[in-house]
């Protein structure tokens, strides 16, 4: 093997490796949000207490990864004080926190 064909197959590893790792990570995150959907409602009472709301937007953060408008919403969320309590109303109503979607 010549050197060029040498330096193409390991683009083309790096490339292979890169794709597997984003993978893994889009698996990892769909694997949380399902393992969270399934937790018990008083569970996700405790994690709607204010010092650990921050859970909450991390899982919406998780949740809408892929959309950009929900993404950045999420993202607002976290700095709203009083969400900690519209997710313990939603938690206790509906049992999940707010969403963007019909549940």
């Amino acid at each position: 093997m010549d050197e060029k064909e040498t330096i193409d197959a390991e683009v083309i590893n790096e490339k292979e490796n890169e794709q597997q790792y984003s993978q893994n990570v889009i698996n990892s995150t769909d694997d949380f949000v399902k393992m969270v959907d399934s937790w018990p409602i008083w569970l996700k009472l405790i994690l709607c207490i204010p010092s650990v709301h921050l859970f909450w937007g991390i899982y919406r953060i998780l949740k809408y990864s892929k959309d950009t408008t929900k993404l950045v919403i999420s993202l607002v969320f976290i700095i709203i004080p009083i969400m900690w309590l519209i997710d313990l109303i939603f938690v206790l109503t509906k049992g999940h926190v707010l969403l963007f979607e019909e549940n």
